[in-house]
């Protein structure tokens, strides 16, 4: 039995079906080909064949050399750090946000004691205001208490560069060796679609990755060398 490790992830650029594990003489050799193809013949897509060793190979070494590296690994949990940064922010505009309605509800009582105080209304008259006012002030504080804790116990992020190196050299055992299953599902970690168009392959990506230019790409666009013959 061949398995096809890219399976659900990799589609025919020509007409966007999916691409499904094909083989040929009695087994001998295995493709993907495009599932329009398949069933439907050259008149609904007509393109290639794709050896299956090739491709599958060609996107394991692109992951292992340009994915899967100090850099892009340190870049990937540096937008973590960032994002968690933008959500203390956020933390920090809901807290005074906050603030503001307490002031309006400690003025309103305020305002309803003093007028206790000085006679202008009776107990019976405020009492369901006052209470009302308790209850608001109350779930105000509750979340204000919850959102304080966030800031004063943030996610710990547990890295440092040994071990993002002892990561990095796990991944690539893993891509190597693990099952077929745990090498699906990490590729599925990182990619969010392949797209085959003779002779081009585009690779989608769930994660902004380094390029040469040490910019952050989503996806890229990589060459077939050779292809099968048909």
């Amino acid at each position: 039995m061949c398995n096809y490790l890219l399976s659900g992830l990799i589609h025919c650029g020509k007409c966007n079906a999916k691409m499904i594990g094909s083989s040929a003489k009695s087994g001998q050799h295995f493709y993907y080909a495009c599932q329009n193809y398949s069933k439907r013949g050259k008149s609904v897509c007509n393109a290639k064949l794709i050896n299956k060793k090739e491709i599958e190979n060609i996107l394991i070494d692109r992951i292992k050399t340009h994915v899967l590296t100090e850099k892009n690994l340190t870049e990937l949990l540096n937008i973590v750090i960032d994002e968690l940064n933008q959500s203390n922010k956020g933390f920090e505009n809901k807290l005074k946000s906050i603030d503001m309605q307490l002031n309006v509800h400690h003025n309103k009582l305020d305002k309803l004691y003093s007028s206790l105080e000085t006679g202008k209304l009776d107990i019976d008259d405020i009492a369901p205001r006052i209470k009302e006012l308790r209850k608001q002030t109350d779930k105000f504080n509750l979340k204000r208490n919850e959102i304080q804790d966030e800031i004063q116990n943030p996610t710990f992020i547990p890295f440092d560069l040994k071990m993002l190196k002892h990561y990095v050299k796990d991944l690539a055992d893993l891509l190597n060796k693990g099952s077929i299953i745990e090498r699906k599902s990490f590729l599925r970690s990182f990619i969010k679609r392949i797209v085959v168009n003779h002779p081009e392959v585009r690779i989608d990506y769930k994660l902004p990755i380094i390029n040469e230019k040490d910019r952050n790409p989503e996806s890229e666009v990589l060459s077939i060398i050779k292809l099968a013959p048909r």
